[in-house]
C-alpha cells in the first residue's frame, strides 16, 4: 500500500497532540528492528515535556475518536482501541487507532466519543518496560483489518 496515498486518505494531526501538546517523539518506528529480531507492527512514542514521559500520563488526540474496544492484550497490558472518520473516505469507523500500554479514562465506554484534545486515558505499565505509549493503525477491510504505519496520521 503506497504510504503517499494513505496519507491523502485521512486529515493528518500534530504528533504533539498524543500527550495534549507536550513535544512528542518516535522512540522506535514501524517495521523491522534488526537489533531486536522482529517486526514492529506499530510506532512508540514518548513526549518531551517537564520530567519526560511517566507511566500515568494523560493521553489525548488531535481528531475526533469513537472508542471500539477496551481491554487488556497479552504484551501490551492494558489497551484500548477508537475509530475515526476520513474526511474523503467518508465511511465511519474504516480506520482504527489501537493503544498500547494505555488504560482508557476513567468512566470511557465503548461506543463513546472523545473529541480532539479531550482525555483518552493515561499510560498504564505491563511491566518491566519504560515508560512509552505504542500506537497501531488498522485499516478495516472486507477481507479484515491491515496494519499499517501510523506516521501518515501525524505531520
Amino acid at each position: 500500500m503506497d504510504p503517499d496515498y494513505m496519507s491523502q486518505l485521512y486529515d493528518q494531526v500534530d504528533i504533539n497532540s498524543v500527550f495534549g501538546g507536550s513535544r512528542t517523539i518516535v522512540s522506535s518506528p514501524y517495521g523491522d528492528r534488526p537489533s531486536l529480531g522482529d517486526w514492529h507492527e506499530g510506532i512508540d512514542v514518548v513526549h518531551l515535556g517537564r520530567g519526560g514521559t511517566q507511566w500515568g500520563d494523560l493521553i489525548t488526540y488531535g481528531k475526533d475518536l469513537v472508542v471500539e474496544s477496551i481491554g487488556r492484550q497479552a504484551g501490551y497490558g492494558n489497551t484500548f482501541s477508537a475509530s475515526f472518520k476520513s474526511s474523503l473516505m467518508d465511511i465511519e469507523g474504516n480506520a482504527q487507532l489501537f493503544f498500547g500500554h494505555a488504560r482508557a479514562a476513567q468512566g470511557l465506554k465503548v461506543g463513546d466519543v472523545v473529541r480532539a484534545g479531550e482525555r483518552l486515558g493515561t499510560l498504564s505499565n505491563p511491566g518491566g518496560l519504560k515508560p512509552h505509549l505504542h500506537l497501531e493503525l488498522r485499516i478495516n477491510f472486507s477481507t479484515g483489518p491491515v496494519k499499517v504505519n501510523p506516521m501518515m496520521l501525524f505531520k
